[in-house]
């Protein structure tokens, strides 16, 4: 469930290319929370108003989706469904392409690395081509996951992993936001998270709780361990790294 909503930091990333961010950002932030209530929160009102929790938990090769359908009359639920699911991915996969481009190409931006020099570079169009394209040659490793034969669900093993990744990027950007509202550089007159000094905590409280209960399936276990060791290496790295480029500059 985490996992199908995360990626709303996508909307974030279209600051560079807003005209007037500071007016649009602010709408599209809000507009997302909005649709979620209606379009996911709401569809589940809705079908649990219609069938019975029991039912959906004893049938879970069933879609909730499908079965309030057919009881309303479409024989050709199934397949809407399916269709609706696929264009959703897609679309997914699109906002992904369009996002992890976007990073490449600040990474390359900010390295001194001769590999990530060649994605600086912006096409005609006004886009990272090569840094898309290399994000694009990324998603095919999926295929190739799913074709490994000790591994049962290749879906479940991504998603988990990108989860657990996720939840730790998400506890750190809260926290790097509450540093930010007490330095200097912070902005009073930006769009500002409303009474971040218990929204904040009761945020990070939540990522914990999530991440706490990767560890009471088997399934999630040792990817949410994966996650906690990759985060203290890469965050061990990156210290010694950019310590010791401080103390060069100093």
């Amino acid at each position: 469930v985490f996992f199908a909503f995360q990626g709303m930091e996508f909307v974030g990333i279209t600051t560079a290319e807003t005209e007037n961010p500071r007016e649009v950002l602010p709408k599209a932030i809000n507009t997302i929370i909005i649709r979620i209530l209606i379009f996911y929160l709401g569809a589940m009102v809705i079908i649990m108003s219609i069938i019975n929790w029991h039912v959906i938990a004893k049938t879970p090769e069933s879609s909730p989706f499908v079965m309030v359908f057919q009881l309303a009359g479409f024989k050709a639920a199934a397949t809407i469904i399916n269709f609706v699911v696929l264009t959703s991915a897609a679309s997914a996969l699109n906002s992904a392409i369009y996002s992890a481009g976007r990073h490449f190409y600040q990474l390359a931006e900010e390295s001194d690395s001769k590999f990530m020099i060649n994605f600086r570079e912006i096409s005609s169009n006004g886009v990272p081509a090569k840094a898309i394209i290399f994000t694009a040659i990324l998603v095919l490793i999926s295929p190739v996951i799913n074709s490994i034969p000790q591994i049962t669900s290749a879906f479940g093993l991504i998603t988990s992993i990108s989860s657990n990744m996720y939840i730790i990027v998400y506890a750190m950007t809260m926290y790097a936001h509450r540093k930010f509202r007490e330095s200097t550089n912070f902005m009073p007159d930006g769009f500002l998270m409303p009474g971040y000094k218990w929204t904040s905590p009761l945020t990070l409280l939540f990522f914990v709780s999530i991440y706490a209960s990767l560890f009471f399936q088997a399934d999630s276990r040792v990817a949410a361990i994966g996650a906690i060791l990759f985060t203290i290496v890469f965050g061990y790295l990156s210290h010694r790294k950019f310590s010791t480029k401080n103390a060069v500059t100093v």
